[in-house]
């Protein structure tokens, strides 16, 4: 067992006295965020990979790199999930950790449609799109920033997910999108 407590990237890789090193790999150990009060997923019906509910995407732990464990919420069909903060907080970005597996198609690609809601009823939409890239045999846990920089009290997210591109044999149908970590700074 490794406990890392100071935030940066760190490369790990095993050893054992008769064999090769493994190839390493990248852990990012993350500041704390804002507290989210709640995560709720607004969906009329929940996505096929939902093991753990909403509770894994602010439970401050990551998943592992398997998409068959808990810890990920995955869709192929629009989605939409709301943050609430326990009050109005300023916040600079959202993070969302997401799973990028092409070779399972699970490709991180959607139109993001954000409603920021402050305490007084004035709203703000903003819209973003995510396109994590990569090798198509790659595996990872990928992070990806929002820069929002508005005050808040509760957040709706709308994913819309986009179809694989055309390089990857299952080109025009919609890509998979796993979510692990929503963090707020």
């Amino acid at each position: 067992k490794i406990t890392l407590s100071q935030t940066g990237t760190y490369q790990i890789r095993s050893i054992a006295t008769s064999f090769k090193a493994s190839e390493p790999i990248e852990l990012k150990v993350l500041p704390q965020g804002k507290k989210i009060a709640s995560v709720s997923w607004d969906s009329k019906s929940e996505p096929k990979y939902f093991k753990s509910g909403d509770r894994i995407l602010n439970d401050g732990k990551n998943a592992e790199i398997s998409f068959h464990s808990e810890g990920w919420t995955g869709s192929n069909e629009p989605f939409r999930l709301t943050l609430k903060m326990e009050d109005e907080i300023q916040i600079d970005s959202l993070l969302i950790g997401t799973l990028f597996n092409p070779s399972a198609w699970i490709y991180p690609s959607a139109s993001i449609k954000l409603l920021v809601q402050k305490v007084n009823g004035v709203s703000t939409e903003k819209e973003f799109e995510i396109k994590v890239a990569g090798e198509m045999n790659e595996q990872r846990h990928k992070y990806v920033t929002l820069n929002l920089n508005e005050t808040a009290e509760r957040i709706q997210m709308e994913f819309l997910p986009n179809e694989l591109p055309e390089q990857h044999p299952g080109a025009g149908t919609p890509s998979w999108i796993f979510l692990d970590e929503l963090i707020i700074y």
